[in-house]
């Protein structure tokens, strides 16, 4: 999240602002440079919604913030929020329903809104299945009401199925490192920019990382034009093609989550491996 929303990973944003909570001197994270602060800056109207506030991308080991991020913050009411359901109404769909109202508001402006899914996948395996049917009428009702005509619309998430048993499956080991990754684009886009659009399928079979989902929400700012894009950082935009030999550390992927690891057995009687245990 650091790296989707900011561009730099926290150990870099630790360095330059301590936010880590017990550790000496931290303060909040509102120095740190999230791309709120340049939409704003450009007329741009932002929102961003986590339905657990316990587990906060910046809240859960660090401080948090002490001013309001973002334009519309859905913070306020998720601490209020008891369960999965509230005035039968369930927690997942309230927030579909807050980032679609987003998405319909400020008629000729640009928007910026983040909602991130947290309760219904942290209870118990399987449960997120229960949002299926939601999440299907959600996405037919943004291509039905034409909100999808100018929209850039990213689905993402921070890791697959990594619990329990399955952590200890070949699969659950990908689940943990190789999170699920989709940009869709009006249908006016393949046509209009071919070449940027090659170059998004081409990247698809190339390992990338949330710092390169960064490099390209600052590049689509004036898009075709790249002026934000900063250059000499880990992200690339994914309209340019990227080369295709990368690897892990090209993408800013440290090595114990890099999916392109090669497992090989060792010896349970190594020093390395009594210590470890």
């Amino acid at each position: 999240m650091s790296a989707f929303l900011t561009g730099k990973s926290e150990r870099e944003n630790n360095a330059y602002k301590e936010a880590r909570q017990g550790f000496e001197n931290a303060d909040f994270l509102d120095e740190w440079p999230f791309i709120f602060k340049e939409l704003k800056r450009l007329g741009v109207a932002t929102m961003w919604s986590e339905d657990q506030p316990g587990l906060g991308a910046f809240n859960f080991r660090l401080k948090g913030f002490r001013n309001q991020p973002t334009d519309h913050y859905g913070r306020t009411l998720w601490l209020q929020w008891k369960g999965l359901c509230m005035n039968s109404q369930s927690q997942f769909e309230v927030q579909l329903k807050y980032l679609k109202s987003f998405m319909k508001s400020y008629p000729g402006k640009r928007k910026f809104g983040f909602t991130f899914f947290s309760d219904l996948c942290h209870r118990e395996p399987g449960l997120v299945h229960a949002a299926d049917g939601g999440l299907i009428s959600f996405f037919e009702s943004l291509k039905n009401e034409n909100l999808l005509n100018d929209t850039m619309f990213i689905t993402l998430s921070d890791h697959g199925a990594r619990f329990e048993v399955v952590r200890k499956s070949p699969q659950g080991k990908l689940e943990q490192r190789l999170p699920f990754l989709s940009l869709t684009f009006p249908p006016w886009f393949k046509r209009n920019y071919p070449e940027h659009f090659a170059a998004l399928a081409k990247n698809t079979r190339i390992i990338t990382s949330p710092f390169d989902v960064h490099a390209t929400m600052k590049h689509l700012i004036a898009f075709p034009d790249k002026r934000f894009v900063e250059t000499g950082g880990v992200g690339a935009s994914l309209f340019d093609p990227l080369p295709e030999g990368r690897a892990c550390k090209d993408a800013g992927i440290p090595e114990n989550y890099c999916p392109c690891l090669s497992w090989q057995p060792i010896n349970i009687s190594h020093p390395h491996v009594h210590e470890a245990v």
